[in-house]
């Protein structure tokens, strides 16, 4: 992640494509910048404690370390971190437990299309045409590493 003026971003989400979608599509504003990344809330409070960013864009269902316990932990330490959840299910109840953590929001209404756009977008900048070869790319390329894509 580069480091440079603006708001500072922390993206965590357990699947390594959905931050890197997170990560190009804050890449494509000039004001905003993901700082940092983790896949699971353990890593996410770890990298708060480490980059201190301002905005964290949080997945809910992480294996390990939810995200509405690592927003709990995050907010008992830094009580203005700012917090945004992301997640995929509709009226869950871990919306509102993230909120009552501290959250200050969630964003619930990404069209599947657009999805499907950005990891198209993803891919052609890879040079790949699946998840796997991007996997497997990313891995080559010291992206990401197999052992904590999990």
């Amino acid at each position: 992640m580069k480091k440079a003026k603006g708001i500072r971003v922390l993206c965590v989400d357990d699947h390594p494509i959905v931050r890197e979608g997170i990560a190009a599509v804050i890449a494509t504003q000039d004001d905003i910048v993901a700082v940092g990344e983790a896949g699971d809330g353990q890593t996410a409070v770890a990298q708060y404690r480490q980059l201190k960013p301002d905005v964290v864009v949080m997945d809910l269902r992480m294996p390990g370390t939810g995200g509405v316990e690592a927003t709990i932990q995050i907010r008992k330490e830094f009580p203005t971190a700012r917090i945004i959840v992301l997640t995929t299910y509709e009226g869950d109840e871990d919306i509102h437990r993230a909120l009552e953590a501290g959250a200050q929001g969630y964003m619930l209404n990404i069209a599947e299309d657009t999805v499907k756009i950005h990891i198209k977008n993803i891919f052609g900048k890879m040079r790949v045409i699946d998840r796997t070869q991007a996997v497997v790319s990313a891995s080559e390329r010291g992206i990401i590493r197999l052992d904590q894509a999990q």
